[in-house]
């Protein structure tokens, strides 16, 4: 599970840590206590606009693509626009940006700008460092960071593994500027040498099964699932190409391959997963068999493509915004889905973003974090299990959407 996220440098997020660091998960681990304060099975982001919440999802899908697909892969694809325009800049940058990593700046900067230094070698590294809680008492911490070159093009500075339990530290990878060791119970440890510095060295070893911690560590790093319903499209049951699917895929317009597949695989089991999803459809009765024949609005489209998510397990899903344009009764009917699938799923888990307070009427303040930017622009996000106040109100019976429609969280 993912308990803690540290990025710099990316995008609007400049300097932000969520959850505990690698020094108080260890110091914690020596002094035999329990860990507290990380990211739990279901996690929540709030907070305005232009605070960071979906540049956050988006580091973590970017990070994923980059250990599949390679670096320059990773910082072009889909509108991400190439490495210049992940990084940091002085300039003012919104959160729509940084989803759908389109320039909103223009193309001529002043000579002190951050684009007119894009050619110096003064330039910080984009770092991210992801920390998962393997077991109880053993922790893994993965660490990157990367730069560019004076064109722009990326490649990795630094890149490190490291086991944390009550025993200490053990490192089992470390590679800066493409040399460096591995490290396996088998084999002990081995100098590397990589080819290609644009290649992470986890997606290497952590595909060779001598190197179990790595393997795991790379399949929960690769088997996220990012999405944003509101950039579905209407249509999303028209399949655009023929055969079945799987999978959903993050652009969620592949809902009839999927159903064919499903209904192909195993038709009684289709049947009960059509009963099962449409059950949770408040107005279904409405509806009826209008969601085979395409006359269904976007909101029970919406609803149903995330229910559908919902039956198909993965280490980790982050919706951004999940409950936009759903009616009430539909917010509680996805957030009941989705506490069922974290109490079903061992070990999985679902962050999302909402502006909706509804969204956080069935949370607590564990699993609720709030993103706010600071009189000198930087984002913060806090945990608001650390507000006090919060805290007691939330024990006295007032949920935390309440408390957010009151003003009481401070994000307002």
């Amino acid at each position: 599970m993912l308990r803690s996220i540290h990025i710099e440098q990316f995008g609007i997020l400049k300097d932000v840590t969520i959850g505990p660091t690698s020094e108080e998960i260890q110091a914690a681990l020596q002094r035999k206590e329990k860990i507290s304060g990380g990211l739990s099975a279901l996690s929540c982001f709030i907070g305005r606009n232009g605070t960071g919440k979906s540049a956050f999802l988006g580091s973590i899908s970017f990070i994923r693509d980059a250990l599949l697909y390679g670096l320059p892969h990773a910082s072009s694809s889909g509108q991400r626009g190439g490495f210049a325009r992940l990084r940091t800049r002085q300039l003012p940058l919104y959160e729509g940006e940084i989803w759908s990593l389109e320039s909103r700046i223009p193309r001529t900067f002043p000579e002190n700008s951050r684009a007119a230094a894009e050619g110096s070698s003064e330039k910080k590294n984009m770092v991210f460092d992801f920390i998962y809680e393997r077991r109880p008492e053993q922790f893994l911490h993965y660490h990157i960071s990367m730069n560019g070159d004076k064109h722009s093009r990326p490649f990795i500075y630094e890149e490190t593994v490291r086991l944390l339990s009550s025993e200490g530290e053990k490192e089992l990878l470390s590679v800066r500027e493409g040399k460096g060791h591995v490290s396996s119970e088998r084999f002990g440890n081995d100098e590397v040498q990589l080819l290609d510095e644009k290649v992470p060295a986890l997606s290497l070893f952590g595909r060779m099964l001598q190197y179990k911690e790595l393997c795991w560590l790379y399949l929960q790093l690769t088997s996220s699932f990012v999405c944003r319903p509101a950039e579905m499209p209407d249509k999303g049951l028209l399949a655009k190409e023929k055969g079945g699917h799987k999978h959903l895929n993050e652009r969620m317009d592949n809902l009839r391959n999927v159903l064919n597949y499903r209904e192909k695989e195993d038709p009684k089991a289709y049947e009960q997963l059509l009963s099962r999803i449409l059950d949770q459809v408040p107005d279904y009765k409405k509806v009826g068999d209008a969601f085979l024949d395409q006359g269904i609005s976007s909101g029970n489209l919406r609803l149903f493509a995330l229910l559908l998510l919902l039956e198909d397990p993965r280490t980790l899903i982050c919706i951004d915004e999940p409950d936009n344009g759903l009616y009430h009764d539909m917010i509680e009917a996805l957030m009941q889905a989705t506490r069922h699938y974290i109490l079903e799923q061992k070990d999985a888990q679902i962050f999302l973003t909402t502006h909706n307070s509804s969204v956080l009427e069935a949370l607590s303040p564990e699993e609720v974090w709030a993103f706010e930017r600071r009189n000198d622009g930087r984002i913060h996000v806090r945990s608001l299990a650390q507000d006090e106040i919060v805290r007691q109100m939330y024990k006295e019976g007032i949920n935390m959407g309440m408390l957010w429609y009151g003003g009481h969280l401070g994000v307002n």
